[in-house]
């Protein structure tokens, strides 16, 4: 989902008002960045960390180590009930049987579950599904993509079909009805598979009848429903009368592939170190604690594990290097700056943000690029030749960073863990 597929972005036609609602109420990150893709993002919001230090460098590369410290395992171990629904992309849930790209009988290797990492609860799949199945048996071939629920659980494909957005949010509400009945802090992950291609929507479902273009229109269709079940969610946690004391984060693991999404003047696509690859939309709400406001300040996916145990009065890890950092004193209005510049490494694409500046190399560090994205923000006029001392620091920062993660992967971090 690109930074510009929200209402409250400026789309002139895209519908999100339980986004926009999110927006106005609470608070807007304005350039908050992911990494280049998905998985990566995701093993960066569970970490704290880059998902490279740990050889998680693309989508569908590596696993999500059992010797990293998740956000789900410092909150299950602080008393927090924990739950994950929807797409996982973290490693494999099975070794005993086919499914998704990498699940087979006998690989371990790629076998790294959420019930291993942290959650109580589990509604996953491997990677990416279409957002509406019909409800066929004979729709699950040899290879398909299944939701799981545990060791050899594999979900019934009478149970998963129709609307996947739905689906996730009735068991995410169920799993929180739950906790609250049994009067227990939770941490729900809810990770739609809205809007990765291939793109479908339920066809009796008529929305945007003026776009003609039929990709288009469902991709609209589709972002528009699942903003349907985050309103809806929203609405049942006040519901059940917890809305006031819960912490909602909304972002979204990347920047769009070329086609019908509107970067609104960013320049780039998916996998690109641009700012249209990489800069998301992305919001926080907690009535009553977090005031209606917005920041340019500049922040990244590993924040929000430092930020939500800062919320929760728990302690980050502190025997390896985190990458992210506590985003509470910008959303609390005490602070407009960040203590650590963010880095990026995408293949041979590496990039820096130091403020309203970024570096950008893509050729390995032949060559640099410098933008000003205070008054650039298209990334249409490369200053590098203006500001060579300013090149030259954030180029040693830089490395200094892709040093500190090529440490982590040859096992630096893990070594007290394993003597």
């Amino acid at each position: 989902q690109s930074w510009g597929d929200v209402g409250y972005n400026g789309h002139p036609r895209l519908r999100t008002p339980a986004l926009d609602r999110m927006a106005r109420e609470g608070f807007r990150f304005d350039r908050f960045y992911s990494l280049a893709v998905c998985s990566a993002t995701r093993g960066a919001i569970l970490t704290g960390r880059d998902a490279r230090r740990f050889h998680i460098d693309d989508a569908d590369v590596g696993r999500l180590p059992s010797q990293e410290q998740t956000l789900a395992e410092i909150l299950r171990d602080a008393g927090y009930a924990t739950g994950f629904f929807g797409k996982w992309h973290l490693g494999t849930m099975t070794h005993s049987s086919r499914d998704a790209r990498r699940g087979r009988i006998g690989n371990t290797n790629d076998y790294s579950p959420p019930w291993l990492n942290g959650f109580d609860t589990t509604f996953a799949t491997e990677s990416g599904i279409v957002a509406f199945r019909p409800i066929r048996p004979e729709s699950i071939r040899p290879r398909a993509i299944s939701y799981w629920t545990g060791p050899r659980q594999r979900v019934p494909v009478s149970e998963i079909g129709g609307d996947d957005s739905r689906g996730l949010v009735d068991r995410a509400l169920r799993f929180i009805e739950a906790s609250v009945k049994n009067d227990r802090p939770f941490f729900a992950a809810v990770w739609f598979h809205v809007v990765h291609t291939p793109v479908r929507v339920n066809p009796v479902v008529t929305m945007y009848p003026s776009v003609r273009k039929h990709r288009v229109r469902r991709y609209y269709t589709a972002l528009t429903t699942m903003d349907r079940q985050i309103g809806r969610l929203r609405d049942t946690l006040r519901e059940f009368g917890i809305l006031d004391d819960t912490l909602v984060v909304f972002m979204s693991d990347n920047g769009p592939p070329r086609g019908p999404a509107r970067t609104a003047g960013l320049r780039g696509s998916k996998r690109d170190l641009f700012e249209a690859g990489v800069r998301v939309p992305a919001l926080v709400e907690w009535p009553h604690h977090i005031r209606a406001a917005h920041t340019a300040t500049p922040a990244t996916a590993t924040d929000w594990l430092p930020t939500i145990l800062d919320y929760a009065g728990l302690a980050p890890p502190v025997d390896r290097p985190l990458d992210g950092e506590s985003l509470r004193p910008v959303i609390e209005g005490r602070s407009a700056k960040r203590q650590r510049p963010i880095a990026f490494w995408y293949r041979f694409k590496r990039a820096l943000i130091e403020g309203s500046f970024k570096l950008l190399t893509r050729d390995r560090g032949e060559t640099f690029q410098l933008y000003d994205l205070a008054s650039d923000r298209t990334e249409s006029r490369n200053v590098a030749a203006d500001h060579p001392e300013r090149v030259a620091a954030m180029t040693r920062s830089l490395e200094a960073w892709r040093q500190s993660v090529l440490s982590s992967r040859n096992g630096a971090d893990y070594i007290g863990d394993l003597e």
